[in-house]
């Protein structure tokens, strides 16, 4: 898990045939207010076969998965997480169980996740695949919230789907592609609430440990983060960390509001906004995967590249204050003026860096929390780094 926990930050990748909807069905929005754009066609209740339509709208002359890596590499982003199989049920590599995948709708012999490991490789990012278990509303007996209703799939019809299509996939996935970082799973309950049993779960932690064992595995495989087989704990949506906690654990998020692409979005973070997120959660011993929805030609919405690139900017000064760092156990909030994330240089040393989100207007930064007396303080600047006054009073040091 130490690579994960140095890494602090990642890209989140959905794309898949949903991106070539945009939200948008028939002209008709997406049919309900969360506006993930990757739910369409769920929500707007499209068959397999019109959903399947959309494969035409790729445009395989400018697909290049090799920006992707580069646009993660530019933004200080250590590992990519792309959508293998989302909740559609689609692959989007040339899966050998199931004809419904994205090379076979779109008449391709092109993979994009081959391509994606390759052009990972080369770059130094470590590949993590996200794949649907519980949902699959492609398969005839896969999992979908209107079986609540009517309660059509029986336990042995789903372990048919998990025999024939969640087993097989998972391990082409892993046996295809050379090294795989993560599997990381979105069941994003307790597994007991949902169709899924226990059995299925050590099936697919098995099937994983057998062909990759240094493949780390989160909370959402529908177990909690104390089950020795959980590497990590994923938070909420967006959800990000209220207290320190000490043991592995993420956020994932995303730039806007949708996961997929969608042509209505209009919520856009500021970098300002994203920075913090990713710091706070520093602070609090977590880590940051931040989505992309590429177009179905590939190509990221401006607003993210911006995010990105001003993000990475950022980094490629002050990334040591990020990766390989922790926070300290300390009250959230304690300290109103930013968040302290921390690295330890030797067994008796250790930095200690303030984010300063306020500077105080009489510049005096009034630290709180910190028994040991500091060797030196030091403001990080442009031209270098400048060496301030402060004085110590039991936990206060004022700077």
């Amino acid at each position: 898990v130490k690579w994960f926990t140095d890494a602090r930050f990642g890209m989140f990748i959905h794309w898949g045939l949903y991106s070539a909807a945009e939200g948008i069905w028939k002209g008709e929005r997406l049919r309900n207010g969360n506006n993930y754009a990757e739910w369409i066609r769920y929500r707007n209740r499209i068959s397999r076969e019109e959903y399947g339509t959309l494969a035409s709208r790729f445009n395989w002359n400018k697909i290049n998965p090799e920006e992707w890596v580069l646009l993660a590499k530019k933004a200080g982003m250590k590992y990519i997480i792309i959508t293998a199989k989302h909740h559609d049920g689609v692959a989007i590599w040339n899966s050998k169980t199931s004809d419904y995948n994205l090379s076979k709708l779109c008449n391709t012999d092109r993979d994009v996740i081959k391509e994606l490991s390759s052009a990972c490789r080369k770059h130094g990012i470590k590949l993590a695949f996200y794949y649907s278990h519980w949902l699959d509303w492609e398969h005839p007996y896969g999992w979908d919230h209107n079986q609540e209703i009517t309660g059509k799939v029986t336990d042995d019809q789903y372990n048919r789907y998990w025999q024939e299509k969640v087993l097989p996939q998972l391990r082409e996935l892993l046996t295809n592609y050379g090294d795989i970082a993560m599997l990381w799973f979105d069941m994003w309950v307790d597994y007991k609430t949902t169709i899924v049993k226990k059995e299925q779960l050590e099936q697919v932690i098995k099937l994983i440990r057998e062909l990759q064992p240094n493949c780390l595995i989160n909370s959402r495989l529908g177990l909690t983060v104390s089950n020795p087989d959980v590497d990590f704990e994923t938070m909420g949506d967006n959800q990000f960390g209220a207290y320190f906690q000490n043991y592995a654990w993420e956020t994932s998020g995303t730039i806007a509001h949708s996961w997929g692409y969608n042509a209505l979005e209009n919520q856009w973070k500021s970098t300002s906004q994203l920075l913090q997120s990713l710091i706070d959660n520093v602070s609090l011993n977590g880590g940051f995967t931040l989505n992309i929805g590429p177009r179905a030609d590939g190509s990221v919405p401006y607003e993210g590249m911006r995010r990105l690139d001003d993000m990475g900017a950022w980094l490629s000064k002050q990334g040591e204050s990020i990766y390989g760092n922790s926070g300290l156990p300390l009250r959230p909030g304690q300290n109103d003026w930013g968040r302290i994330t921390t690295k330890k240089i030797d067994d008796s040393r250790q930095s200690v860096f303030l984010q300063v989100y306020n500077w105080p207007l009489d510049l005096v930064l009034r630290l709180t929390g910190i028994l040991s007396a500091p060797q030196r303080i030091e403001l990080i600047t442009q031209a270098g780094k400048q060496p301030l006054k402060f004085r110590q009073n039991g936990p206060l040091t004022h700077i």
